[in-house]
């Protein structure tokens, strides 16, 4: 054979390696996992467990900083429990609302008693206090509506009525 025709080109391949080799998606994928699984053992542990574990878990979740290990029973137990001087001194913010809430409420029911033009109708309305703050209800009667039939009309008691509730939100004082 003759030297440069029957030779074929070399052909040189170059295999470029990436670092590491595939991405690490999977291992965040694979934590995410054990925890999961982790988390669910904890918790049938705790369901397997007698009242006063469930209870001293309970309360750890309901409050954190007041729970300590340092705390002893009469019975010299070494049993976790909550020490009342750990328990934070933080006053409860939304008290002195609702507080001026209720006064507000009271009052609204004291202005319309008094008000002639409402003493008929005070009892279609009530006044409650729920953890979201002042709910009034206007409930309508047979005899005392507060629309005018098949509109969404207000009738004349009704325009009155909310006007004066309306007005007590001016009468708030700084919390």
């Amino acid at each position: 054979m003759s030297e440069g025709s029957d030779l074929q080109p070399r052909i040189i391949k170059k295999i470029k390696k990436h670092e590491g080799g595939h991405s690490g998606a999977w291992k965040v994928a694979y934590a995410d996992f054990v925890t999961a699984m982790m988390a669910l053992f904890i918790v049938l542990w705790v369901l397997s467990q007698d009242q006063n574990v469930k209870q001293l878990v309970a309360n750890y979740f309901k409050n954190p900083i007041g729970f300590t290990n340092k705390g002893k029973s009469l019975l010299g137990t070494d049993k976790p429990q909550l020490d009342q001087t750990m328990k934070p001194s933080i006053p409860n913010p939304h008290q002195k609302e609702m507080q001026l809430l209720k006064a507000m409420g009271d009052k609204i029911l004291g202005e319309l008693t008094q008000d002639a033009t409402f003493k008929n109708i005070v009892g279609q309305i009530k006044i409650e206090f729920v953890k979201e703050g002042l709910k009034i209800e206007i409930v309508d009667s047979a005899k005392d509506l507060f629309f005018e039939i098949g509109t969404a009309k207000l009738t004349k008691e009704a325009e009155l009525l909310l006007m004066k509730i309306g007005n007590q939100r001016n009468c708030q004082t700084k919390l």
